[in-house]
């Protein structure tokens, strides 16, 4: 009888000191602040990146990369962390992302044939309707031939089989 008392009340005992153990956080508070300092840095590697482009195609492949980088840092963490970051956090990540699009929209507009900036690296107009005349495509056999060029590329390609 002794026994089962002793057992018993071991039992409780182990019980009681188990439920006075300080519990992990389990609301997502810690990864969601762990989240925020991981995305403050890799904003400021980016806005830092985009600042220093040389050229649009640069400002279009960091852009590229920001977003696979952000999704990459999001989706080491549980899903809905984000939720559990503070109204202040938010705010200053959103704009913080915010000043990320408006740098780089500002950066493309002074790459753009701006008096005091560079010139666009890609073409002002399509390069289809370049090559048409009026609107109507030009065919090919209306073109004119160069000097000691056959008429057509039809005259070049027969064989005599």
């Amino acid at each position: 009888m002794k026994l089962k008392t002793i057992t018993g009340l071991m039992a409780c005992l182990m019980t009681l000191a188990a439920g006075c153990t300080p519990k992990p956080d389990t609301s997502g508070r810690e990864n969601a602040r762990l989240l925020y300092d991981a995305s403050v840095k890799l904003i400021h590697v980016y806005l830092d990146s985009i600042a220093n482009t040389p050229d649009s195609a640069a400002v279009a492949t960091i852009n590229n990369n920001f977003v696979e980088a952000v999704a990459k840092l999001n989706f080491k963490y549980p899903a809905n962390t984000d939720l559990h970051m503070t109204e202040m956090e938010n705010e200053i990540l959103a704009k913080m992302t915010a000043r990320f699009a408006g740098l780089s929209a500002k950066r493309l507009k002074d790459l753009k044939g701006h008096p005091n900036g560079m010139q666009a690296d890609s073409l002002r107009n399509d390069s289809l309707r370049n090559a048409t005349k009026k609107g109507k495509a030009v065919k090919p056999s209306s073109r004119k031939p160069a000097p000691g060029q056959p008429a057509s590329r039809s005259e070049n390609s027969q064989t005599g089989d």
